[in-house]
C-alpha cells in the first residue's frame, strides 16, 4: 500500500494494544518523522512485506550457489573467488535492504 493512496482506498481498524506496546509504536513514529501511528503502522507492514521479499531472494541465492558448488570446484582458485565475491556482494546488498528499512523506524549500531 502507497503511503500517499487516496483517502477512499483507506479502511479504518482499531486494535487494542499493550501500553508498552503503544509506547514504542510512538517511539518509531517519533523517529521515522510520521505524523500518526497508522501511516507507521503503514511503513511497517511494508518494510515487514519487502523484508520478506529480499529475505526470499537471499533464500534462492543461497540454493542456487549450492546447487553450482560442484560446477565450482572444477574451476581455478581466481574463478572460485570471483565467484563468492559476487555472491557475498549479492547478499550483502539485500542484507543492507533489511538494515535500511529497520533503521527508519529504530537506531540500529
Amino acid at each position: 500500500m502507497d503511503l500517499k493512496a487516496p483517502e477512499g482506498e483507506f479502511v479504518r481498524v482499531t486494535i487494542d494494544v499493550p501500553e508498552d506496546t503503544l509506547n514504542a509504536l510512538d517511539q518509531m513514529k517519533d523517529f521515522a518523522g510520521y505524523a500518526s501511528r497508522g501511516r507507521t503502522v503503514q511503513a511497517l507492514v511494508d518494510a515487514v512485506k519487502e523484508m520478506g521479499d529480499d529475505s526470499n531472494r537471499m533464500k534462492d541465492l543461497v540454493a542456487a550457489y549450492r546447487q553450482n558448488l560442484p560446477n565450482l570446484q572444477k574451476t581455478t582458485q581466481a574463478e572460485q573467488l570471483t565467484s563468492v565475491l559476487v555472491y557475498l556482494t549479492q547478499y550483502d546488498s539485500w542484507v543492507g535492504n533489511i538494515v535500511r528499512r529497520l533503521s527508519r523506524f529504530v537506531k540500529i549500531l
